[in-house]
């Protein structure tokens, strides 16, 4: 009964178009990257690799290095000078943490972005390039 019940929710899982489309590796939300402007999984996965160094090392300047300016911080836009003068209040501990927490596989999608953790960093893709584009601390 038990090897039943396993097989009929594998056979679910894999039968259901959001988990079957999504890109392996990142979340079912994110079945299409290019509506985040987003070309590939790769790009997405390197970008969250990236972002995890530097939230390691508690480093806002690399950080800042990833994002694209003017980004919104808690609803406000914010210059790349701002956000450099004011890196311990834009960077706070919430934001690391959310960094250093995501799963890409638990990872959201949507036509605004990718979301990190419950919303503390939204990024998107700019020249190419994924950065972020929203922190919220």
């Amino acid at each position: 009964m038990v090897k039943k019940a396993l097989l009929f929710w594998a056979a679910w899982l894999c039968a259901s178009p959001a988990l079957a489309d999504a890109p392996q590796g990142l979340g079912p939300s994110c079945p299409d990257l290019s509506i985040a402007g987003i070309e590939s999984r790769d790009d997405v996965l390197r970008f969250i690799a990236r972002l995890k160094t530097a939230a390691e090392a508690r480093d806002a300047r690399a950080l800042i290095g990833l994002t694209h300016f003017p980004v919104r911080v808690s609803g406000r836009p914010m210059g790349r000078s701002q956000a450099m003068r004011s890196a311990k209040h834009v960077f706070t501990d919430k934001v690391y943490r959310a960094i250093l927490g995501q799963d890409p596989a638990q990872l959201f999608c949507n036509y605004q972005g990718v979301m990190i953790g419950n919303g503390q960093i939204w990024f998107s893709a700019f020249n190419g390039r994924p950065a972020i584009i929203a922190i919220n601390r």
